[in-house]
């Protein structure tokens, strides 16, 4: 537990993973612990894995969610207004940075809907770190393929009135586009 005075109480062995994982990426959402991708092994891994986040802070048994579009390690995730998010991340090699973005749906009960790609980051990284606040995604460092190491920080808006836009003379939706939620990631449109 966090304590009142900011410090935080001995770790405690929790429910294990459903296998040996490393470069995954974790987040948390509605009650809900999400790990997604990694490596088993040394290969790369689609996985995504959720358990209930119980009221003694401990996580009950880890069930097995809709599988990433492809394998990701060491990449970052982040939930945000109902949404997963993944971004970018290796394939294996810490030298394949990847600039996808995905999203899918949080459902009620922990499950996820479909992954869908957004719009690609504007930089392929592996081993950023990311967060959120007040409705802003922020993307801290990163390796890219030449294994630069980078200081950069992006931020994206997150919210709908941002991240969606409608063309009226279209009259297309994005989410007709396939391109999920907040469609406009990282490419904002006012």
């Amino acid at each position: 537990p966090i304590l009142s005075d900011g410090t935080i109480g001995a770790f405690t062995t929790l429910t294990y993973l459903p296998r040996l994982l490393d470069d995954t990426a974790v987040t948390s959402y509605n009650g809900y612990l999400y790990v997604t991708g990694g490596n088993t092994n040394a290969t790369a891994q689609s996985t995504v894995y959720s358990a209930p986040i119980l009221s003694d802070g401990t996580i009950g048994a880890f069930t097995t969610l809709t599988y990433l579009p492809a394998v990701r390690t060491t990449h970052t995730a982040i939930a945000y207004n109902g949404y997963l998010f993944v971004i970018g991340g290796g394939t294996g090699s810490q030298t394949s940075g990847q600039s996808t973005v995905y999203s899918a749906p949080i459902k009620s009960d922990g499950t996820i809907g479909s992954w869908s790609t957004l719009r690609y980051f504007p930089v392929g990284y592996n081993m950023a770190a990311a967060d959120t606040y007040n409705g802003y995604v922020y993307v801290v460092g990163g390796v890219d393929i030449d294994n630069t190491v980078y200081g950069s920080v992006y931020y994206a808006s997150l919210t709908t009135t941002r991240a969606f836009v409608f063309n009226a003379n279209s009259q297309i939706w994005p989410e007709s586009t396939g391109l999920g939620g907040s469609a406009a990631l990282f490419d904002i449109q006012n």
